[in-house]
C-alpha cells in the first residue's frame, strides 16, 4: 500500500508549489509536467482553460464557485495526474488563469485525499 504521510503533505503546504505530471486525455503522448500552486484556502482545484484544452480533458459538468471575482459558473474537467508518486483522477473547474502565477491551483480537498490515499 502506498500513501502520503503527514510530513509530505506538510512539505507541499510549506513549499506552496508542487510538480504535477499531467496525462493527455486522448493520446499516449509523453506526460506534461506543470507546476501547480498549493492553496489551502481553496476547496477544490482550478485549471487554466487553454491547458485543459491542450490536454484534451473532457468537460464533465459545471459548478458554481465563489472566487475573488464573486460567484460564477465554471465547467468541470477530469484528467489523470500524478503528484509525488500518487496517480489519480483530478477534478478541476476551468477558468482563465493566464494572468496568474500558475496554470493549476491545488485546493485542500486534494491534499486531504492525498494524505488518506491508499492503493494496492
Amino acid at each position: 500500500m502506498k500513501s502520503m504521510n503527514d510530513s509530505t503533505v506538510r512539505e507541499l503546504i510549506l513549499d506552496r508549489t508542487v510538480l504535477v505530471e499531467m496525462e493527455f486525455g486522448d493520446t499516449n503522448w509523453p506526460h506534461l509536467m506543470v507546476e501547480g500552486k498549493v492553496d489551502t484556502g481553496a476547496d477544490g482545484c482550478s485549471i487554466d482553460e487553454s491547458l485543459a484544452n491542450h490536454l484534451g480533458w473532457k468537460r464533465s459538468g459545471f459548478k458554481t464557485v465563489k472566487s475573488s471575482l464573486g460567484k460564477e459558473t465554471r465547467d468541470i474537467v477530469k484528467g489523470v495526474v500524478t503528484i509525488r508518486g500518487i496517480r489519480f483522477h483530478l477534478r478541476a473547474t476551468v477558468s482563465d488563469r493566464g494572468n496568474l502565477s500558475h496554470p493549476l491551483l491545488i485546493g485542500h480537498w486534494v491534499l486531504k485525499d492525498l494524505l488518506n490515499f491508499e492503493e494496492e
